[in-house]
């Protein structure tokens, strides 16, 4: 009756901003990554590493499991155990393929619809806009590497294994996925905003980590110089892995190059996608 007696009154007041503004964005782009078809079966698979590490786990918790302890007497602290499951290729080329399925279409998809006038017409500011895009693939990505390692790090004082924990193994298990998560999120997305093909970007995306590896490997190979590695994103995982895990370093270069190639290549992503969605930002 308010409004019938009333009518159409323009709103004067302040509107209270609750939350996080790009909050839509985010959930908006988990949930589409999340209905795609064949996306469980993707992510039930990330899991099968940090599966094998906890029945490993169990085992060496159980000395009456003979047979499966005789078969992993090598593995004698857990940091060789974490070295080993991040530095493993089968998860570095899952961390690819989870990158390309959720995020190789976040922005492209928004290039082709035309849609930056629309995002920007609101009062959402650039860092609000890729903090959603990022934050839907980081999620995504933090599913086969942080939670299976926490998973497997709380496994072990609840099924008594012999394995002693430092607080590095544990620091480095909490922090190294997030890390790897955040530089692939951010590498992803830094090649699709410059196509609005999400097929298109999603090759690059993958072609661009088999080259680096190729390139590596290569330069490596007929200069003899193991430095030459540190462009290969898959090298330089292992190595880094070494180098927080207290692991002896599979390549002969410093491993902390390794680990720190990972925070700069991030910044570099991020400054790219920065400058690129300002031009969006500022023509509205």
């Amino acid at each position: 009756m308010a409004v019938r007696e009333r009518g159409y009154e323009h709103w004067s007041g302040r509107l209270q901003e609750e939350g996080w503004r790009a909050w839509p964005i985010f959930s908006l782009g988990v949930k589409k990554v999340w209905h795609k078809r064949y996306a469980k079966l993707l992510l039930s698979s990330t899991a099968f590493p940090g599966l094998i590490l906890l029945l490993l786990v169990i085992a060496l918790a159980k000395p009456e499991l003979k047979l499966f302890t005789s078969q992993i007497k090598n593995m004698v602290d857990a940091q060789t155990m974490f070295y080993h499951y991040f530095a493993n290729g089968f998860l570095s080329l899952m961390l690819v393929i989870v990158s390309i399925f959720s995020g190789s279409e976040l922005i492209s998809g928004d290039l082709q619809a035309n849609a930056f006038p629309l995002y920007f017409s609101r009062p959402l500011a650039r860092r609000d806009y890729l903090s959603a895009k990022i934050g839907a693939v980081f999620f995504f990505l933090v599913l086969p590497t942080f939670l299976p390692a926490v998973l497997v790090l709380a496994a072990i004082p609840t099924f008594s294994a012999p394995l002693a924990l430092s607080l590095r193994t544990i620091a480095g298990v909490m922090v190294f996925p997030l890390i790897l998560a955040l530089f692939f999120a951010s590498f992803t997305l830094a090649v699709s905003i410059f196509t609005r093909s999400k097929r298109f970007s999603g090759l690059i995306i993958f072609l661009i980590y088999m080259a680096t590896d190729l390139i590596g490997t290569l330069s490596s190979a007929l200069l003899g110089k193991d430095g030459f590695l540190l462009f290969s994103i898959q090298k330089n995982i292992s190595q880094a892995a070494a180098f927080v895990f207290t692991a002896k370093p599979p390549h002969d270069f410093p491993a902390s190059w390794a680990f720190f190639f990972f925070p700069a290549m991030t910044l570099v992503c991020l400054f790219i996608l920065d400058r690129v969605v300002r031009r969006f930002e500022t023509s509205r």
